[in-house]
């Protein structure tokens, strides 16, 4: 299935975020875009992209919003809010000529639904399913049984709502409210008795309201629907339990004809209460609703369903609008911690594994840069000293005991190198495990991982791009690219957590970390001690990088807004050279009399270890700068 651009506004409001989590738990091919006109607003965060448009009372609404409509693509609109869902409506025409879906009905029928103390006029054949309404006008000339209750005309969410005892409380001179008869929960019901104290005393106590959601397609058929039971505070559902009754039904049922006949089409929800008299409804909604997103987590995707029935697209793949009656809801806020970006970098860095061969240059570079640098390992004897510098022995200190809370961006190091044990590789995957787990849970805005080029096959004859299958070949490759998958797991379920993986070449350069396993060093070696050198397969090719140059490229990284990131990078250097030519310059710089022996054929087995760096250099702006005479001088310095 082809993706699809959804535009989703409102998302600093439940309903808008609702519908966020909803995509989030789509199947479909989803790129959401959050809009709303504040900068910090929470679903925004959640979303693939976030940007800001003008409030929807504002004279350049909807000229920027379908600008932004044109820069991203977006196929099909979402609205949120009450207002928004009665404008897109009207205008709802605009969009279509353009290209762009609206999930709304048709203006005719959220304008009747719109105009609260109306609506059950214009119904008047089920006029008995509706609570009374009444202006103030009425209220007073009227014989009308108190208490009643007090709404705005264009409130939402319980805002502005009160009781009114007598009409002595009546506010004579505001024509912005109206007037509702109380729908008391039936006799028999549970919350009876509490409800007619809160009442009582003055307090509009929201329990046993019935919330039926409805999903009607454009062309009038139903997709789904769902009942629940609610408790809410301040407008705001708190308790939801699946609920089913005839009672209920059959009133909707008696309805839908007339709103589809209409112009509905899309979410309804129609909001009452179980009385002595029968299902007594209080409120109407063309629009997906702030429990959207709890709906969805048990099977309710009704976000979904409007989706493929706006767009015309089939339903091959999608699960049936069912949900589970054994599962009941509980809704409070969620906290986010989010980062302001106060000053040009990021301020506190964790680097694990930084006393290791690049961790110990990372740090020294971050410490000149000014940051604050936090080193998780098993010893510091490489590290440089600092007042800025805070050293966590792992001997010492867990990952759990890490303060994560103070720290901007975490870059992982720490990992055994490919000819320790198989233990040792796997208290590797424990560790970055635990460091996933607490980056996410303590919400740790930035996550740079150190990943390998071995996850890659190497029976290949090009160089390799990101999107080449991986294939790990050794228990270290797929270590490695176990814990790129529990990155891309973490983010799934926490959108706001941003990461990449850099998949490393062969390093090599000067760096007190330094251990001369790698083939340079054991070339340089073998020269030194008089051994012969022997290599088949020499016109093999490979990027080497210096590890100042990826030192200064992960830097960099650091300076890009991580919500351009891609999830994995190559990082090699620009250049490849084959193995006889690199044994050839170490010859000569050390001034050896010995001639290695190498073999330049390319057998059947041959193999190549070239990346193609190309993505992270476009992103930095920026490419490697130290050359290879120099990077061996250096590296064979440091072996001496």
């Amino acid at each position: 299935m082809r993706k699809i651009v959804a535009g989703i506004l409102s998302v600093g409001s439940g309903i808008g975020q609702s519908v966020v989590d909803s995509c989030l738990r789509s199947n479909l091919n989803l790129f959401t875009v959050g809009l709303s006109n504040s900068h910090l607003s929470y679903g925004g965060f959640l979303c693939d992209k976030f940007d800001i448009i003008p409030g929807v009372k504002e004279a350049k609404y909807l000229d920027v919003l379908i600008e932004k409509c044109y820069e991203y693509s977006i196929n099909v609109l979402i609205p949120g809010l009450d207002f928004e869902v009665l404008v897109l409506s009207r205008n709802k025409k605009i969009f279509e000529d353009k290209g762009i879906k609206i999930i709304v009905a048709d203006h005719s029928f959220v304008s009747v639904v719109r105009a609260k103390k109306d609506y059950a006029s214009v119904f008047s054949n089920f006029c008995c399913h509706f609570v009374k309404s009444f202006s103030t006008t009425e209220l007073q000339n009227e014989e009308i049984q108190f208490p009643v209750i007090c709404k705005p005309n264009e409130g939402s969410g319980s805002n502005g709502v009160s009781i009114i005892f007598n009409k002595t409380e009546i506010n004579r001179d505001n024509d912005n409210y109206f007037y509702q008869e109380i729908a008391f929960p039936e006799s028999l019901d549970e919350n009876f008795e509490l409800y007619c104290q809160s009442i009582d005393k003055g307090v509009i106590c929201q329990i046993s309201e019935i919330s039926a959601q409805i999903v009607v397609g454009k062309n009038g058929n139903v997709l789904g629907r769902m009942c629940t039971k609610n408790e809410l505070k301040n407008g705001v559902p708190i308790k939801m339990i699946p609920y089913d009754d005839k009672k209920v039904w059959k009133v909707i049922d008696e309805l839908l004809p007339s709103f589809i006949s209409l112009g509905y089409s899309g979410p309804l929800n129609i909001q009452g209460r179980l009385t002595d008299e029968g299902f007594k409804i209080f409120e109407i909604n063309a629009r997906f609703t702030g429990i959207t997103g709890w709906r969805s987590m048990v099977g309710f995707n009704e976000v979904e369903h409007c989706i493929l029935d706006v767009l015309n697209l089939p339903n091959n793949k999608i699960l049936p609008l069912e949900f589970s009656y054994n599962k009941c809801g509980v809704r409070q806020v969620e906290n986010m911690a989010l980062f302001i970006k106060k000053t040009k970098k990021l301020e506190a860095i964790l680097v694990t594994g930084g006393n290791g061969y690049l961790g110990n240059l990372l740090v020294k570079e971050l410490l000149d840069f000014g940051h604050k640098v936090y080193v998780y390992d098993f010893n510091a004897n490489n590290l440089v000293e600092s007042d800025r510098l805070v050293f966590l022995n792992a001997n010492e200190t867990s990952v759990n005991e890490i303060p994560f809370q103070l720290i901007d961006a975490i870059i992982h190091c720490a990992f055994a190198r490919p000819f320790k044990s198989n233990e040792q590789i796997a208290q590797s995957i424990r560790l970055s495990k635990e460091l996933i787990k607490n980056t996410v849970l303590r919400q740790v805005p930035v996550f740079v991982n150190i990943s390998s080029k071995s996850v890659y096959r190497t029976d290949r004859i090009v160089s390799v791009k990101e999107q080449e299958q991986v294939s790990p070949e050794s228990i270290y490759a797929e270590a490695k690219y176990a814990v790129e998958q529990m990155l891309e797991l973490a983010s799934s379920i926490r959108p706001t957590f941003k990461y990449t993986s850099l998949r490393l070449g062969f390093l090599f350069g000067p760096s007190k970390g330094i251990v001369p396993i790698d083939f340079i060093s054991r070339i340089t070696s073998n020269i030194y001690s008089g051994k012969p050198i022997k290599i088949v397969n020499g016109g093999n090719r490979f990027n080497g990088l210096d590890v100042r140059d990826a030192t200064e490229g992960i830097i960099r990284l650091l300076s890009t807004s991580s919500s351009e990131w891609n999830k994995i990078y190559n990082f090699g250097a620009p250049n490849s050279y084959s193995y006889e030519e690199v044994i050839r310059r170490i010859t000569e710089i050390t001034d050896s009399s010995i001639e290695p022996e190498v073999d330049v054929n390319l057998n059947p087995g041959y193999k190549t270890q070239e990346i193609d760096s190309k993505s992270f250099y476009d992103l930095l702006s920026w490419k490697p700068k130290h050359k290879l005479e120099q990077s061996l001088i250096r590296h064979i310095e440091m072996i001496k």
